[in-house]
């Protein structure tokens, strides 16, 4: 399992953010970001789905 990080648009404020899913491969991580989404009425980005650990690491010193 890798982690997959995904970028996504609320569709209610407008504003972007970022998260990330476990899963084996792009498909089965965009299926699940896309799940996640749908809950939270979020728009996921398919094309910033990626298991880089760099974007990872440049994520979260965002928050350090």
């Amino acid at each position: 399992m890798k982690q997959w990080n995904f970028r996504f648009t609320d569709n209610k404020g407008g504003g972007n953010g970022w998260n990330s899913v476990r899963a084996r491969g792009r498909a089965s991580a965009i299926k699940k970001a896309n799940q996640w989404c749908e809950f939270l009425d979020y728009t996921l980005l398919p094309h910033s789905v990626n298991s880089d650990k760099h974007v990872y690491d440049n994520l979260i010193s965002m928050f350090n």
